[in-house]
């Protein structure tokens, strides 16, 4: 069973994802629906002819929703940091805002700037740790995968080692 109804995810937890083997299974630990603002669906999709070319090869089609944001305009006490962010970042945290659900991002800024604003922030290596938590994938095959996104230079160290404690791997 998922841990959140829906969830909004940045490019960067995808990506993330790509690089584990059958990654996106993962999230099904997670959520029940990941919705995508648009911004964030034409990055990860750049290099297929379409999105749907996208979602079928990592077969998550009816798992996922690309939603239209039509501002990511949000006032934030932090000044101008907001605007040094991408525009798939500005859109999921405008999305999540709007829905006040949980976000995926793994952008220290934008982690930071979501947080600011009271969202539920983590990334790929918490969709691992959530898996093992609910039984998804054994302690050991939760330290591989950290392991890979840590050689794949998604998570750093102290994360990692961390996350490796934290799951008594």
């Amino acid at each position: 069973m998922a841990r959140y109804d829906a969830v909004v995810t940045d490019a960067g937890p995808l990506i993330s994802l790509e690089k584990l083997p059958n990654g996106f299974a993962l999230l099904e630990h997670t959520c029940a629906k990941l919705l995508l603002p648009q911004a964030v669906a034409a990055e990860v999709s750049y290099f297929f002819p379409d999105e749907d070319a996208y979602f079928a090869q990592h077969r998550v089609r009816e798992f996922i929703e690309v939603e239209v944001v039509t501002s990511t305009e949000i006032t934030l006490h932090s000044g101008n940091d907001y605007s040094r962010l991408g525009e798939g970042e500005r859109s999921a945290i405008a999305l999540a805002l709007e829905l006040q659900i949980p976000l995926l991002v793994e952008e220290r800024l934008a982690r930071r700037l979501a947080r600011e604003r009271g969202l539920r922030v983590f990334g790929a290596a918490a969709i691992i740790k959530i898996a093992c938590e609910e039984k998804g994938i054994s302690s050991e095959r939760g330290g591989e995968l950290l392991r890979s996104l840590f050689d794949a230079n998604r998570i750093n160290r102290k994360v990692l080692r961390h996350l490796l404690r934290g799951l008594e791997f």
